[in-house]
C-alpha cells in the first residue's frame, strides 16, 4: 500500500520518525517533489486567500500526490509540551496543522487522509498513539512496537545530527549539498522550518546569502538547551503558547549573544500573528546588540524584491 507524505509543513521536523514508523510495518511511502512554482499554483487556485504562504504551498502538495497513492499521512499535532497549569504554559502547534487532515478530508473528499496522533510527554512522543493507529490497521502489538521504537530513535539521531555535524534539513533529509564559505561571516537564520527551507518559498533564500560569502547557522543547529535559555529571558506572560515561536524566541536571543554571527535575518510567512509577536518582544531587544532584518514572504514575493532587501541588509553589516 502507498502511503504519501508532502513534502512540506513538519516534514522538515518529524519525517523520519514518519517514514521510519509506516515502512517498518510494511507500507510503502512516497513523498512528494520539491515545491516548485507550478506545484504552488496548483496550491493557489484551492488555498483561501486568507492562509499563510506554507499552508498554501502544502495544498498543492495534496494536490500533486492524491492521485499516486492510497492515501496520504497527515499527523494531527496534539499539545507539544505539558506546562505547569496554574501558569499556562502548555505549548501548542499551529491549529492548521491541528486541524489539516480534517480540512483537507473536506476539500478532497474521494482522497483517504490517515490522521495519527502527535503527542508529546516530556518534549518526547508518545507511543500509545501509534501503536493504535497500527492496531487499526492490523498491525499486531510487537511489531507495531518495534517500529515506534526504531522511528524514535531514528528522529533522535535525525535532530543530533543537525546540531553535531551543524546540517541542514535539506542536507539530511534530501542529500543537498549546500556549499557554506569556509573563511565567511556568518549570518542566524530564523523562522519555521517549512519557510526555511523550502527553496520555492524563500526563492533559495540560504543559497542567495552562500554565494554571497556568508555561512548560514539556523535554528534547528541550535541544542534544544539553548533555546530553552534564551526562551527563559522572557517573562511567563512574555511566552508564547507556540511551541515554534517560543524556539525562535530562544534561537534570536541565542544568536543575539554569538560574537561569531554577524547579524540575523527572521524570516516569517505574511499573515502569521504569532510571528509579528517574536518581532514586537524579541527583535528590538537584540537589535541593541547586532543587525536584524526581518523579512515577510508570501506568494507574490519576487526574486528582485528579496534580493534587494538581502543585499541591503547585509551591506549593513561591518566588515
Amino acid at each position: 500500500m502507498k502511503v504519501g507524505i508532502p513534502r512540506a509543513g513538519l516534514y522538515y521536523v518529524y519525517y523520519p520518525f514518519w517514514k521510519t514508523f509506516l515502512e517498518t510495518l510494511g507500507f510503502e511511502v512516497v513523498l512528494s517533489d520539491p515545491t516548485d512554482r507550478a506545484l504552488l499554483e496548483e496550491g493557489l487556485k484551492i488555498a483561501n486567500s486568507e492562509m499563510c504562504l506554507p499552508m498554501k504551498v502544502m495544498y498543492g502538495h495534496i494536490v500533486a500526490l492524491k492521485d499516486k497513492v492510497d492515501a496520504i499521512c497527515l499527523p494531527q499535532m496534539d499539545e507539544a509540551k505539558w506546562g505547569a497549569g496554574k501558569l499556562g504554559t502548555s505549548t501548542y502547534f499551529c491549529p492548521y496543522f491541528v486541524g489539516l487532515a480534517d480540512v483537507m478530508r473536506s476539500e478532497f473528499p474521494e482522497t483517504e487522509f490517515w490522521q495519527p496522533l502527535m503527542s508529546f510527554q516530556d518534549n518526547e512522543i508518545e507511543a500509545e498513539p501509534w501503536l493504535e493507529f497500527a492496531g487499526r490497521h492490523g498491525i499486531d502489538d510487537t511489531t507495531a512496537k518495534r517500529a515506534f521504537q526504531k522511528a524514535k530513535q531514528t528522529q533522535q539521531k535525525y535532530i543530533q545530527a543537525q546540531v553535531t555535524k551543524q546540517r541542514t534539513p535539506l542536507e539530511l533529509l534530501e542529500s543537498k549539498k549546500i556549499v557554506q564559505p569556509k573563511d565567511g561571516r556568518t549570518i542566524g537564520l530564523v523562522g519555521r522550518p517549512y519557510l526555511v527551507y523550502d527553496e520555492q518559498a524563500n526563492l533559495n533564500l540560504i543559497g542567495k546569502l552562500n554565494q554571497r560569502g556568508f555561512k548560514v547557522r539556523t535554528m534547528e543547529m541550535l541544542p534544544k538547551s539553548e533555546l530553552k535559555k534564551g526562551e527563559k529571558r522572557l517573562s511567563w506572560n512574555r511566552r508564547s503558547h507556540w511551541l515554534l515561536t517560543n524556539e525562535e524566541y530562544g534561537a534570536i536571543f541565542h544568536l543575539g549573544d554569538q560574537s561569531d554571527v554577524a547579524g540575523i535575518i527572521y524570516v516569517i510567512p505574511f499573515n502569521c500573528g504569532p510571528d509579528f509577536v517574536v518581532e514586537d518582544f524579541v527583535i528590538r531587544q537584540v537589535r541593541k546588540q547586532k543587525p536584524i532584518s526581518v523579512i515577510s514572504i508570501d506568494e507574490s514575493t519576487g526574486e528582485a524584491g528579496l534580493t534587494t532587501r538581502v543585499d541591503a541588509f547585509l551591506d549593513m553589516i561591518p566588515k
